[in-house]
């Protein structure tokens, strides 16, 4: 069946693109630490800045083809969904099935839109402002240290400890979302299997 191999396509990118995904906000996650690790040296912070965009733009792009091949998979879903009740004989398994897998897609699938979208990504803006902060704090710096630049890093401490929550919360998600795209990738297989 046409739509079977697509979804089991589907499944085998969105794990590949995942694990890009994943290895990228790992990378973002170790980039975040050396920037806290090594508060003091405010050039070398914007040094990491900047890296941590360059990171995020390559986690964001990887984002956006999970998207994609997931929406592919919610489409192939429902055309299974209509072509199983139509055929089988466990018409309402099935459709509890297609229903709880399409469900599960989406919810991961939108948290991580959430999280890593290019323009709308909770990461990104976050990344934006911490990059914007560290720059304005070096010219507070280099002039002189006065309450101006301490509020700066008391501020830049919360962005970087939320910004730190939100990378555990993507990669918790990014799993998340390999196990959903994983069981359909089997179940697939399976009713291949049955379809026979």
């Amino acid at each position: 069946m046409k739509q079977i191999e697509q979804l089991s396509n589907g499944a085998k990118n969105s794990i590949r693109f995942l694990a890009a995904e994943f290895k990228f906000a790992k990378e973002l996650g170790e980039n975040l630490k050396k920037v806290t690790d090594d508060a003091v040296h405010v050039d070398q912070n914007i040094r990491e800045a900047n890296k941590m965009v360059h990171v995020y733009k390559w986690l964001a792009k990887a984002e956006r083809k999970v998207a994609r091949n997931e929406d592919h998979m919610l489409s192939l879903l429902k055309e299974l969904q209509t072509i199983a009740t139509a055929k089988y004989r466990n018409k309402e398994k099935d459709a509890l099935v297609f229903r709880s897998f399409s469900q599960q897609l989406k919810v991961a699938d939108d948290t991580l839109k959430k999280l890593a979208s290019f323009y709308t990504g909770k990461i990104g803006l976050e990344l934006s402002d911490i990059e914007a902060e560290e720059k304005l704090l070096q010219g507070l710096t280099k002039k002189k240290k006065d309450a101006a630049a301490e509020s700066l890093k008391n501020r830049l401490e919360k962005e970087i400890n939320d910004l730190q929550q939100d990378i555990s919360k993507l990669l918790l998600w990014i799993k998340a979302n390999v196990t959903v795209v994983q069981s359909i990738e089997k179940w697939a297989a399976d009713f291949e299997s049955k379809s026979k």
